[in-house]
C-alpha cells in the first residue's frame, strides 16, 4: 500500500515538473528572456533570472548567495 501512495506522489511531482518546464520553454519563445525552474517549498516555480538577480540584490536569499548558485540547483534552466 505503502508503495502504491509513495508511486502516485512521485507521478504527481513529476507531471508537475514537466508542466513546469513547459511553461518556462513557451515563455522563452514567447519573450526571449530566460527562465529557471526551480524547487521552493517542494513545488516547482518557474523564475525569470532577471526577476531572481532582483530578488538576490533585495537579500531574499541568504548572503553570498549567486546567480550561478541557483542555476546549478536548478531543475531546468532555458537557453
Amino acid at each position: 500500500m505503502k508503495t502504491i501512495i509513495s508511486y502516485i506522489k512521485r507521478r504527481i511531482l513529476a507531471s508537475k515538473v514537466n508542466k513546469a518546464i513547459n511553461l518556462a520553454s513557451d515563455l522563452s519563445e514567447k519573450d526571449g528572456r530566460k527562465y529557471v525552474v526551480l524547487f521552493v517549498k517542494g513545488i516547482p516555480c518557474v523564475y525569470a533570472k532577471a526577476e531572481l538577480r532582483l530578488l538576490i540584490r533585495k537579500g531574499a536569499f541568504k548572503k553570498g548567495t549567486r546567480i550561478q548558485d541557483l542555476e546549478r540547483i536548478a531543475v531546468f534552466t532555458t537557453k
